[in-house]
């Protein structure tokens, strides 16, 4: 609804579970944005941050301390 948001989160690495998910919505649906805002807190590391506006993480990130689970996300939003 409008000022509404909407969180996309998957755990699959793969760019047709993720990116293209939430380019093709916003492709059906022109009012809404991804919010980038939503993303820039402490301990975000701007290079996981995709073309698109959501972030990316894969499990070769922080390899030093065992990595971390690979997923996808980004904050939809539909203005007021």
């Amino acid at each position: 609804k409008p000022g509404g948001r909407l969180v996309f989160c998957t755990c699959s690495l793969l760019h047709d579970e993720g990116e293209v998910q939430a380019e093709e919505a916003l492709a059906r649906h022109h009012d809404m944005t991804i919010d980038t805002d939503a993303l820039r807190i402490k301990g975000i590391d701007p290079c996981w941050i995709t073309e698109e506006g959501g972030l990316r993480l894969r499990p070769d990130y922080w390899a030093d301390i065992g990595g971390m689970d690979g997923f996808y996300m980004a904050v939809l939003r539909k203005p007021a």
